[in-house]
């Protein structure tokens, strides 16, 4: 009856650890509580075997095996570090977790067996297995055998899979054994963790000290719960075996059985609800970061700090453009640039071809010559031309490279960079820079105009000159000599007059180059300062068109950047939004789950207590 309380209780159990494990490709706790179904089913008494000394083993498996035992006895003090020896039908050997040897005969048997134990060292993971039929009429009985105390006191593994097997203790050792520091440690380590213990006495009956002591080394320890009173392996009289190793039906066995069974079901049921725990801790855990990931997407927002310094970044990359531009273009008024040193050039190759002349009754008009101006402007235009060039050139390399660091700072903000910008084509700015250009200069000169007549006057001139002379020395001589100088001077008139004119053709070109010369010194001198005056007005144009692209540009640069960050803002709130909806569906899933782990709670808390009442009741 209590069996089958207990394959009920298990079987719920399972069922509990087939929720717990479902969709998982291992199932250690399903296949544990499946195991534990299985022995229920097929109960077989599981028993520890200590033998504290050679021959003690020996002779409690000649007393338990039978006459057959005989057979290999050779071989039994080879056992490996940890045994299991089976009682039933059929012959069979190998480690639990391979394939096992059988055999019909029991020569073929012994023979494999003494190569096998030759050659094997198990390990505690995984046994040497034996399977014999027994002469002594055994019924599904297993021993578990450690190869000495040694190996049980240094091998908590090895004594953790016993206790994990049975909870039945058989300690073989003569009568009057005294017990060594290290047989005490193995026997109190051994019992402490058993319900059930049984001591095997080896004693030769005939001897004259086979009675039993007052105080024997089986009460020299604390005991189990249950003790079950000595059992002598005599040497000439083979001792009854207990009935609970020979009948499956036994009492004595069932009770035992199902203890044991009910106390691994409860261990069972505790490592199911440290799972339980752990499964629902972790879903706790999911929960708890679902909330606190929707309660951060609430809260998340741009970092204002990082974009206002994004913004300064800006500004002030358009400053330090405009302080430079401004710097370069005052260059283009300096005495060395490209453009005054053209233009002075131009000025000072100005010749009188250069001119323009107008005859008039008494002069010749001389004004500059409207070509000479418009190559001076296109000198100058083409020089303008060739600066704005340049500074579009690194206008247009410096935003590229102001871009460049305002999407560095927002990259590292997680936030798209600005788009490609085309800076408007030079080629307008030529074109308004060819409607301002204009070089005028208001030059009015004269040169004296050299007739026949003027050349006669210039000779009476020279004739008047010496008749005046003669007046007034003239007297003199014609007192003091009585000389006529003036009548005599008049003789010479003509020659004089004819002299006086040829002699205008060697001065007058002398007089006239001259003259010449500082019309044209004055000409150059005022388109200098013109000059001076359409360069300075050329800077300061060049320099205010660069300064209105450069704020085009920066408000261009400031909606692009205002359009990046909505439409960042826009795409984060978009995509917390759908966040939380996934967060919040997630959540309402994990507290259905709880909700199924709560039930799953309650009936492994009933399971346990029914299971712990059981336990007891099959105690008191």
């Amino acid at each position: 009856m209590k069996n089958q309380q207990l394959q009920l209780l298990a079987q719920n159990a399972q069922n509990i650890c087939e929720q717990l494990e479902r969709g998982q490709a291992e199932t250690p706790l399903s296949d544990a509580i499946g195991g534990l179904i299985n022995n229920m089913q097929q109960p077989q008494l599981t028993v520890a075997l200590l033998g504290l000394t050679p021959d003690s083993i020996e002779r409690v498996f000649s007393w338990l095996y039978g006459d057959a035992f005989k057979g290999f006895s050779v071989t039994s003090k080879q056992l490996p570090g940890f045994m299991e020896v089976t009682f039933s039908e059929g012959y069979a050997f190998g480690l639990r977790k391979k394939h096992k040897q059988q055999f019909d005969q029991q020569e073929a048997f012994v023979q494999a067996l003494q190569i096998e134990l030759g050659a094997t060292r198990a390990s505690v993971a995984n046994p040497f297995a034996l399977q014999a039929p027994s002469s002594r009429g055994l019924k599904d009985l297993r021993l578990l055998i450690p190869d000495t105390t040694a190996s049980l006191l240094d091998s908590p593994a090895l004594l953790n899979a016993i206790i994990a097997e049975t909870s039945v203790a058989l300690v073989a050792a003569p009568l009057r054994y005294t017990f060594s520091r290290e047989d005490h440690d193995a026997v109190d380590a051994l019992l402490s963790n058993m319900q059930c213990f049984m001591p095997l006495l080896t004693v030769d009956e005939l001897h004259e000290e086979a009675g039993l002591p007052d105080v024997g080394w089986w009460e020299q320890h604390k005991t189990p719960p249950q003790t079950l009173a000595p059992t002598l392996i005599t040497t000439h009289v083979q001792a009854r075996l207990p009935g609970m190793f020979t009948d499956p039906a036994s009492p004595d066995r069932k009770a035992l059985l199902e203890r044991f069974q009910a106390r691994k079901l409860a261990a069972k049921l505790d490592a199911i609800f440290e799972r339980y725990q752990q499964e629902a801790g972790v879903l706790e855990q999911r929960k708890a970061r679902f909330a606190n990931a929707a309660n951060n997407a609430d809260s998340e927002t741009l970092d204002r700090a990082a974009l206002d310094k994004i913004r300064q970044s800006l500004d002030d990359g358009i400053i330090t453009l405009r302080k430079e531009l401004d710097s370069q273009t005052q260059q283009l008024a300096l005495q060395q640039s490209p453009m005054v040193t053209a233009v002075n050039q131009a000025i000072e190759q100005l010749q009188f071809e250069n001119l323009s002349t107008e005859l008039s009754h008494s002069v010749i008009k001389l004004r500059l010559d409207e070509q000479t101006l418009q190559n001076l402007r296109s000198i100058l235009l083409t020089e303008a031309r060739t600066a704005v060039s340049g500074f579009h050139q690194q206008l247009d390399k410096q935003l590229q490279s102001l871009r460049t660091s305002l999407n560095q700072q927002l990259e590292a903000l997680a936030i798209p960079g600005l788009p490609q910008f085309q800076l408007a084509n030079a080629q307008t700015l030529n074109t308004a820079l060819d409607q301002r250009l204009e070089v005028t200069l208001n030059y009015r000169g004269e040169m004296p105009k050299r007739t026949v007549m003027t050349r006669l006057g210039e000779s009476r001139k020279l004739i008047m000159g010496l008749s005046m002379a003669t007046m007034v020395i003239g007297g003199v001589a014609k007192a003091g000599w009585g000389i006529d100088l003036r009548q005599s001077v008049m003789l010479f008139a003509p020659i004089i007059l004819i002299g006086g004119f040829i002699y205008t053709f060697i001065q007058w070109p002398k007089e006239d180059a001259e003259k010449l010369e500082k019309e044209l010194d004055r000409v150059r001198d005022s388109l200098k300062n013109e000059s001076r005056r359409v360069v300075s007005d050329v800077q300061r144009f060049i320099a205010q068109q660069l300064f209105d692209l450069l704020e085009t540009q920066k408000r261009e640069f400031q909606k692009g950047l205002q359009h990046t960050l909505q439409k960042h803002q826009d795409s984060q709130r978009d995509k917390a939004s759908e966040e939380k909806q996934k967060q919040q569906q997630a959540t309402q899933q994990i507290d259905q789950e709880l909700q199924q782990w709560q039930g799953t709670q309650r009936q492994l808390e009933r399971l346990r207590a029914d299971v712990q009442g059981l336990l007891r009741a099959m105690t008191a």
